[in-house]
């Protein structure tokens, strides 16, 4: 491993400030340290110091020379007197990470480049995502700090950048945000891709980064979803490719301010949640939906084991990278309930990893199932930060779009819709027919 001078001198500073200050200094350096991020003799006696540390054994040259072995007495020394104080040990830790992790980087990049196949490449590539974060921390914090940080954010004035879903209702009562794995659960046919690019785009509009991982859905037809949304246009006049000239003008019109629009479209069939992690991190999501989680490629060999280890996958992918991750899923729900029932959270395909997992569950049906043109009722079945709500979509299959409304001014206009039956004068009854309506005139009349 190629060592920096930068790293080198930073690593001595560490080492150097813990054997001239040990108390409080080692705490500092094992919290923000380990073992990977030091070099050669560097992380020998670095693992001397941790193991003094550990055993709550005194720490000085002359205890550390002795654990690490009398070679390195010269070495310590010449560290001591190189160190100029110990007060900056903090930002010696800082530059010893920064170095580290750029080492790292540069060993996986020449993985890649250095690969003479494709799956070499791709596998040298999954080692490289890792080296492009910061890992997660295992740092205790005390009450008194978590104090301290809340006042700080109650004192900043500035409106809380929560997801933004287009949807009034929605806005007002949810507050998702980066971190958080989000499930969007529907039945087939009901329309949740739809409304996932209708998110996407709202969520892109206002300023995030937003990769759409498709593993079912063409890019190809997801952008003429987009383009029958955003510019009002007839998705059966795209389908034939009848565009009036009003139609191009509109489309045209999308286009002039499309590039303010940081939403990318990425068809990953066949892909697991290290490949769309890699991505993230390279593309630099900060919203990714994945349409949809069911599809994604994993090593569990019974299907409710391969979604589960998804969830998993998914929910860290989220926390550790700082990612909304908004991932689509099929619902179980039985035939003979969906007419009884509004699906839950238990109606999950395949894993009740799922529910547990997600801080949010949208879930969306239909008002009446035996009607795909009725309403949708769209409920947060879960959320931990917030109430259960629920809004009603008027679904538009012209443009593939949903908008908030009242379901019970819809229901009446869906009723005044029917065709209405007329009566036939008794005279055009038949005899049976005539019988059936006496039996039911009977049968209301009162004992």
């Amino acid at each position: 491993m190629a060592v920096s001078d930068a790293w080198a001198e930073a690593q001595i500073a560490v080492l150097g400030s813990v054997l001239i200050d040990p108390d409080p200094t080692v705490g500092i350096v094992m919290d923000a340290l380990r073992s990977e991020d030091f070099t050669e003799e560097r992380r020998t006696v670095f693992d001397a110091v941790r193991s003094l540390w550990l055993e709550r054994k005194p720490i000085d040259p002359v205890t550390v020379a002795h654990a690490a072995g009398a070679d390195y007495v010269p070495r310590i020394r010449e560290w001591m007197d190189r160190t100029p104080t110990a007060a900056n040990v903090a930002a010696y830790c800082a530059a010893v990470r920064e170095e580290a992790q750029l080492s790292r980087l540069r060993i996986a990049a020449m993985g890649v480049a250095t690969s003479e196949t494709l799956t070499d490449a791709r596998a040298a590539l999954r080692n490289l995502e890792p080296a492009m974060i910061d890992r997660p921390e295992l740092r205790p914090v005390t009450v008194s700090e978590m104090l301290a940080d809340f006042l700080r954010r109650m004192e900043d004035k500035r409106p809380p950048q929560y997801l933004r879903w287009g949807i009034r209702k929605l806005d007002e009562e949810l507050t998702a945000e980066p971190g958080d794995f989000i499930v969007l659960g529907a039945d087939s046919s009901v329309g949740k891709t739809a409304l996932a690019v209708q998110f996407a785009w709202t969520m892109a509009a206002s300023g995030r980064r937003v990769g759409f991982f498709s593993l079912e859905t063409s890019a190809k037809k997801l952008t003429d979803r987009i383009v029958a949304q955003r510019a009002m246009v007839d998705m059966q006049d795209i389908k034939r490719k009848k565009l009036s000239d009003h139609d191009i003008g509109e489309i045209v019109a999308l286009g002039r301010g499309i590039d303010k629009i940081p939403l990318e479209i990425c068809e990953c069939s066949g892909t697991g949640v290290s490949d769309l992690r890699a991505l993230t991190v390279a593309r630099r999501y900060q919203v990714v939906f994945i349409d949809y989680l069911q599809l994604l490629d994993s090593g569990g060999k019974e299907r409710w084991e391969a979604v589960t280890e998804i969830s998993m996958h998914l929910q860290r992918m989220a926390h550790e990278l700082g990612v909304a991750v908004i991932a689509l899923s099929q619902l179980t729900t039985e035939k003979n309930n969906k007419a009884r029932r509004a699906p839950t959270k238990d109606d999950l395909r395949e894993s009740r990893q799922l529910k547990q997992d997600a801080d949010l569950i949208l879930l969306m049906s239909l008002s009446d199932p035996e009607d795909n043109e009725s309403s949708r009722w769209l409920r947060a079945d879960k959320n931990k930060d917030g109430p259960q709500v629920s809004v009603n979509l008027r679904f538009d299959p012209k443009h593939m779009d949903f908008t908030a409304q009242d379901s019970r001014a819809f229901d009446e206009w869906r009723r005044r819709k029917r065709p209405k039956f007329t009566e036939l004068p008794d005279s055009e009854l038949d005899a049976k027919d005539q019988e059936v309506l006496n039996g039911f005139d009977r049968a209301r009349r009162p004992d």
